[in-house]
């Protein structure tokens, strides 16, 4: 199970994350949601892995033009992967 345990966007507002961000997986199905759905956990079978056993997370940060200022934009994030 791979599981989002925290995010932080810096300047951007913490009630608005969950509908400015979106993540996905992509196995041979695709995983997407927003921030509650990879909060949740998403279960998936080791063997829709790649043969590495690693695991690529795309994310999509919409943010409008106005909001952001000029520069750099960091953001942090903590996963967590539970074996069941």
């Amino acid at each position: 199970m791979l599981k989002l345990q925290h995010i932080d966007l810096g300047s951007i507002d913490e009630s608005r994350i969950s509908e400015l961000v979106r993540f996905k997986v992509e196995t041979p199905v695709r995983y997407e949601g927003d921030i509650n759905y990879w909060r949740q956990g998403v279960e998936f079978p080791s063997e829709q892995l790649a043969s590495n056993k690693e695991v690529a997370i795309q994310a999509r940060i919409t943010i409008p033009e106005s909001q952001l200022t000029a520069g750099e934009f960091h953001f942090n994030m903590e996963w967590a992967i539970e074996c069941l």
